[in-house]
């Protein structure tokens, strides 16, 4: 796609399904609650950004706030 605007969301070591907790509730993984955390957070952030013109949590998606908070556990690429 395009670049601008497109952001990935990155977890140090959390899998696809989040350690069970979406998706594939039968696999067997310790679950990856703070993954999870990760993941509403970031959306929160985007759909307030974008749907409600929230000028900070434009900001904490475009500094990328996250890495700093987590000490890198998780972080935004953008593109």
């Amino acid at each position: 796609s395009m670049p601008g605007e497109k952001y990935a969301l990155v977890i140090d070591g959390a899998d696809h399904y989040l350690g069970s907790l979406i998706c594939r509730t039968e696999r067997e993984a310790p679950p990856q609650e703070d993954a999870l955390r990760m993941v509403q957070i970031v959306t929160t952030a985007f759909l307030d950004a974008y749907l409600k013109n929230d000028t900070m949590a434009m900001a904490f998606l475009e500094e990328d706030q996250l890495a700093a908070i987590t000490g890198n556990f998780a972080y935004l690429e953008r593109r």
